[in-house]
């Protein structure tokens, strides 16, 4: 069949046959039964529904991958499946297997396989098939077109950040450096209490653990993710119990939640701090304004009273301008003790010169100094001397 052509370009990573028929062939889904075939240079293994990007994520074609990946990334698989793999992993669980393959398996002697729930995404495949590169590429694609893919709920009730916590080292790594696009559905939890948190815990995953618990950090989720731990209480299930292993993986799930709720109160003490701080301040501002208000209020209140003054009573207010322009004006009366004592002896000096004109002069002659008793000296004596001589 054509079909069949256009799968097995795919599984042997032909990426020139794969060009040529894309237009006509993407998005095709597998018509077939479940089987698996070895050959001599590879075991074909055909999955019924599934697409040529699915067989690429299978058979680890990077190159494939991308080519199909702008066509067929939302593509997802419709029915519970198993896949072969090399070596077992968490995802090989205990389940009702048909008979018939059964027999496929047994007839290719596959030991190892995974459990692929229906309604799994591209990324949840790339998980199941230990496929690194491609997880990488198919997450950034996501993430760079900000779709919302990566919530996708598979039919086990798990989003692909629940699914990477049973992954093993290398995966977890790449969700690692794209937490931030798979920590969306963070906080969703299924009928069972099951969330990405708790099932990392219990898969002893510190390395999708500690990248969840830093990004909610960093984000300010802390109170959502302690909500969540909470909520999974309600279902039994305590994660500070799960980790108490004596196993090293446990052992450092254990230290990253003791350290994350050591670090998250703290955070919540300082930003306590912070807040009291800003209503302290606030508190102060609002003092300061009402201070400055009441003295506005007040000088509006003493400018009112002074023009109401103005208004209601201007003749004493004319009468007290005259008064004290008056005693402006007559400032040089004011009494000083140097003024009087200049005119008391100008006085003086009048009254002997008229008594001289008119009368004798008393005066004793002392050490050959002449000394009037009204304290004149030598030169007024002379001069009124003088002023009897002409007279006679």
């Amino acid at each position: 069949q054509k079909s069949q052509v256009w799968f097995n370009a795919i599984k042997y990573n032909n990426v020139e046959q794969v060009q040529q028929m894309l237009s006509e062939h993407v998005g095709m889904r597998d018509s077939g039964q479940y089987t698996i075939q070895k050959t001599s240079d590879l075991v074909l293994i055909q999955i019924p529904l599934f697409c040529g990007i699915h067989y690429a994520i299978l058979y680890h074609n990077l190159e494939v991958f991308k080519l199909l990946l702008p066509h067929e990334a939302n593509s997802l698989i419709l029915e519970t499946t198993l896949i072969p793999t090399t070596k077992k992993s968490k995802f090989q669980q205990q389940m009702f297997m048909e008979h018939q393959i059964r027999q496929q398996f047994e007839r290719a002697d596959v030991k190892f396989y995974n459990y692929v729930p229906g309604n799994s995404s591209i990324i949840d495949l790339c998980v199941y098939a230990n496929a690194v590169q491609l997880l990488e590429e198919s997450i950034f694609f996501f993430e760079e077109r900000d779709d919302n893919l990566v919530e996708n709920v598979n039919s086990k009730f798990q989003t692909s950040l629940m699914v990477l916590a049973a992954a093993n080292r290398d995966l977890s790594r790449v969700a690692a450096n794209h937490i931030r696009i798979l920590n969306r559905s963070l906080t969703f939890s299924n009928a069972l209490g099951e969330d990405a948190v708790y099932l990392a815990c219990l898969n002893g995953n510190p390395i999708l653990l500690n990248a969840i618990l830093t990004h909610s950090r960093m984000t300010n989720q802390s109170d959502k993710l302690l909500r969540l731990i909470e909520h999974q209480k309600q279902h039994k299930k305590d994660i500070s119990q799960i980790v108490y292993q004596p196993d090293q993986k446990f052992v450092e799930c254990q230290q990253l939640l003791i350290d994350f709720n050591c670090i998250t109160a703290i955070q919540k003490a300082n930003e306590n701090i912070k807040r009291e701080k800003m209503d302290s301040s606030d508190e102060k501002m609002k003092k300061q304004n009402s201070s400055t208000s009441e003295k506005q209020i007040n000088t509006g209140r003493t400018s009112v009273s002074t023009s109401q003054l103005l208004r209601t009573n201007p003749e004493h207010f004319s009468q007290n301008s005259y008064s004290r322009q008056s005693i402006v004006d007559n400032s040089s009366s004011f009494f000083h003790p140097k003024d009087e004592v200049i005119k008391n002896m100008q006085n003086r000096k009048t009254q002997v010169i008229n008594h001289q004109i008119s009368g004798p002069i008393e005066s004793q002659v002392q050490n050959n100094t002449i000394v009037h008793q009204s304290g004149i000296g030598q030169g007024g004596l002379y001069n009124a001397g003088k002023i009897l001589k002409e007279k006679k």
